[in-house]
């Protein structure tokens, strides 16, 4: 009875211990496609945003999948804005961008937007307006500007 309940233990730990480990590099489990490609980025309040060093056009969402439909995308005329509808205080999601082919983004308000792993862009423009998050790594320049209210730290590496 005690070599049973051993070996269902370690099974059932095993099972969970492989499960974590491959979980953590599941995709983003909800694609957004976009008709047309873009070079400029606007994020609005409260959403993450993850760039990767992809060409691509279409968008991926993870976090909290009831909330999923609140993730709003456009295209226009180059431009891709972001924005979550309705009441966004504390909704969890990402939004992952290819931005190989950025060259200007904008992030308002009380966002995040982090690079994935080291862009391959040539320049960078970032306009901040508000309190946000930033963590940026490129092979080129970045040029992050905002109003005179916010104190930027920044490092190279």
């Amino acid at each position: 009875m005690k070599l049973n309940f051993w070996t269902i233990s370690i099974v059932t730990i095993f099972i969970m211990i492989t499960g974590i480990t491959y979980g953590k590099d599941l995709p983003p489990v909800m694609r957004i496609k976009l008709e047309q490609h873009f070079t400029y980025l606007e994020v609005s309040d409260h959403i993450s945003v993850v760039l990767t060093n992809e060409t691509g056009k279409d968008i991926s969402v993870d976090g909290d999948r009831s909330k999923f439909g609140k993730v709003k995308a456009l295209v226009k005329k180059g431009k891709l804005s972001i924005w979550l509808q309705g009441s966004n205080m504390g909704d969890k999601l990402t939004v992952y961008v290819p931005a190989r082919l950025l060259k200007q983004f904008v992030i308002n308000g009380d966002s995040k937007v982090v690079t994935e792993e080291v862009l391959d862009n040539r320049k960078l423009d970032v306009v901040v307006n508000g309190a946000c998050q930033l963590s940026l790594r490129s092979k080129g320049k970045i040029n992050v500007t905002g109003t005179n209210e916010f104190e930027f730290q920044h490092s190279y590496e």
